[in-house]
């Protein structure tokens, strides 16, 4: 969507939405201004309080529809030069809609823009995902490129009374329960990756470069149904973001900041991307941001995104193409 927010207190943009079955996302960024106002200074923390004042969003088209939302996740927690944040809004937009009034509010303020969908259309496509051969660079005791932390070993019970019955065995956990706190820390690699990542994110404006709408559907992997709704290039650096429900292997990763930070990516012309987890939330879907170093070359008409192999054991590559569809306009 590419679309700035007039009159909010600080430089908003709102980048992209997405339109899942029920409700859809909205994916905004903020660059924060030189005193944190009432929207965004629980924000600078980004933790998960309950409190926070993010705005209320209210959708309307050109169909008399009316949606209501609020903002529930972010990314970018280790910097204050640029917030991104997405929020669920419901009911799910109808495919028929043409124009969308967005109205953004907190308590004494209120902003407006309006989407002409007919200028960005909603895109759908298959993405070709891979096994990839050999093995990442992975430190096993790394909490970020290592294996999953495995629960703590339980001592072991003395034999009691010997009766005539037994206690059925407990059912062994599921792979979506509770996560198992992870003590280990980052290795040197994951660290300096995401500190250089990091250090690239300063922005030189409200608004990114181009956002490429992929709607890049993966189909089944690691357990759950995965999709790559967009792309955000920005002057030295770009953003994706990778949904889908919560279960299976990416339900482990997704809701642990730490796990599976470190990522790669090359283009078509064989140029090299390093990436990092920024950030990731689980209002309506669960979601994983990522930015890559640097910014994504303006004639690669294809992505190859890297998925680290800690996250079950097995290297993947999603290809995506960034052309856009036919009979549909330049983004």
């Amino acid at each position: 969507m590419h679309a700035p927010l007039p009159g909010w207190p600080t430089a908003t943009t709102v980048l992209a939405l997405e339109v899942w079955d029920g409700f859809s996302e909205l994916s905004y960024v903020e660059i924060p201004g030189p005193k944190p106002s009432e929207a965004q200074a629980p924000a600078r923390a980004m933790t998960g309080r309950l409190d926070r004042r993010l705005p209320n969003w209210v959708v309307t088209t050109d169909l008399d529809t009316v949606h209501r939302g609020v903002a529930g996740g972010g990314g970018t927690p280790r910097t204050e030069k640029l917030l991104a944040w997405h929020a669920t809004i419901a009911p799910s937009l109808p495919d028929q809609a043409r124009l969308l009034h967005m109205h953004a509010s907190i308590p004494g303020t209120t902003a407006q823009t309006t989407i002409d969908l007919s200028t960005h259309p909603m895109t759908r496509r298959p993405a070709v995902v891979a096994l990839r051969a050999g093995t990442d660079d992975a430190d096993p005791a790394c909490a970020s490129c290592g294996p999953p932390a495995l629960p703590p070993r339980q001592a072991e019970q003395p034999p009691g009374i010997e009766l005539d019955w037994a206690t059925p065995a407990p059912q062994p956990p599921s792979a979506d329960a509770c996560l198992v706190p992870d003590s280990r820390r980052l290795c040197v690699t994951c660290r300096m990756n995401a500190q250089a990542v990091f250090a690239a994110k300063v922005p030189t404006g409200p608004q990114p470069d181009r956002v490429i709408a992929l709607g890049a559907q993966l189909g089944s992997v690691f357990g759950t149904e995965l999709v790559i709704p967009s792309l955000a290039v920005w002057p030295s650096w770009f953003d994706l973001r990778i949904a889908g429900p919560s279960s299976g292997s990416w339900a482990e990763v997704s809701h642990a900041l730490k796990r599976a930070g470190r990522w790669t990516a090359h283009d078509d012309h064989g140029r090299f991307y390093r990436g990092a987890a920024t950030g990731s939330s689980s209002v309506g879907v669960v979601h994983k941001d990522l930015t890559f170093i640097p910014a994504l070359a303006a004639d690669a008409t294809t992505l190859a995104v890297e998925f680290p192999s800690a996250i079950d054991g097995q290297g993947r590559t999603a290809s995506l193409d960034l052309r856009p569809e036919p009979d549909s306009p330049s983004r």
